[in-house]
């Protein structure tokens, strides 16, 4: 019996090696790319794209997509908020909201807002985030996707959000 249990036992083990490292390998972004404020990590399999204006990143089968950007002309959280509202207009058809909530990570805070909403006819799963590393400059996440797909990537989202750290 003792050959079968300590056979079981090493795969275990390597199993958990295995997931372990695959969890841990992460690409590091600094933000914004000329005079960047904040570090964000994306899991390797995601796609990264940075310009002038946004943080795109998508994951590896496409399904979600995330936005950061800066605020411009924003002097406030309540502005920071009206500008997301502007951005959500012009990305989904309609939105509605189902949770709000504040947090602080890594002593940065957070304003989140979970909702529902329609781009294109199609409905999507949408969490949103406003946020600064100094109280001066804000910046928006938005992702978004199918909601059984956007389910099956939450620890990942939730692992972007929850790596965001400011750059002294």
């Amino acid at each position: 019996m003792e050959p079968p249990l300590k056979k079981s036992l090493i795969i275990i083990v390597l199993s958990l090696f295995i997931n372990l490292c695959s969890i841990q390998a992460e690409t590091i972004v600094a933000y914004p790319d000329e005079d960047p404020v904040f570090s964000v990590n994306f899991p390797d399999s995601w796609n990264i794209k940075i310009d002038e204006e946004q943080l795109y990143a998508t994951s590896d089968d496409e399904s979600i997509y995330c936005g950061l950007q800066a605020l411009e002309n924003v002097e406030d959280l309540e502005d920071a908020l009206d500008a997301l509202s502007d951005e959500t207009d012009e990305i989904f058809d309609s939105i509605e909201v189902n949770e709000e909530g504040e947090a602080k990570i890594n002593n940065i805070p957070f304003v989140f807002i979970e909702a529902n909403g329609q781009v294109d006819d199609t409905v999507v799963k949408i969490s949103l985030a406003v946020f600064s590393t100094d109280g001066e400059t804000f910046f928006i996440g938005i992702f978004f996707g199918p909601p059984e797909i956007f389910k099956q990537h939450k620890k990942e989202i939730d692992g972007i959000v929850d790596s965001v750290e400011a750059i002294n």
